[in-house]
This record gives C-alpha cells, structure tokens and sequence, in this order.
C-alpha cells in the first residue's frame, strides 16, 4: 500500500468521524433542549438557531444549535 493512499482512507476514516461526532453533539444538544422545555411548567419558548465553534482532536467543527 502506498503512502498516498493510506493517508487517503486515513482522511476519508477522519471525515467520516467528524461527520458523525457532529451528529451525535447536535442530536444530544436537541435532545437535551426537549428535555428541558418538557420539564416547565411555564410556556417558554426557543430563541432561534445559531451556530457554536467546538474544538475537537478532528479539528474545529461548526455546531449548529437548535
């Protein structure tokens, strides 16, 4: 196996993984906003989306936070 395309599968495994760590944050994050918005006894409502930069070992990602 040459070294281009090891470092290639490497980057491809690398993306794969970033995608899904950026998946699993967000779902969690959703996940958790639901969990407190059903726990009021209050109405109280979201405020929007907007995005939040998190540093990981797979480098910077964007969050997007519901």
């Amino acid at each position: 196996m040459d070294t281009l395309h090891h470092t290639e599968i490497l980057n491809q495994l690398e993306d794969t993984l970033r995608k899904f760590l950026k998946a699993s944050l967000e779902n969690i994050m959703k996940e958790a906003l639901i969990q407190v918005l059903a726990s009021q006894t209050e109405h109280i409502t979201k405020n929007g989306r907007y995005t939040r930069l998190f540093d990981t070992r797979f480098g910077r990602m964007t969050l997007n936070v519901a």
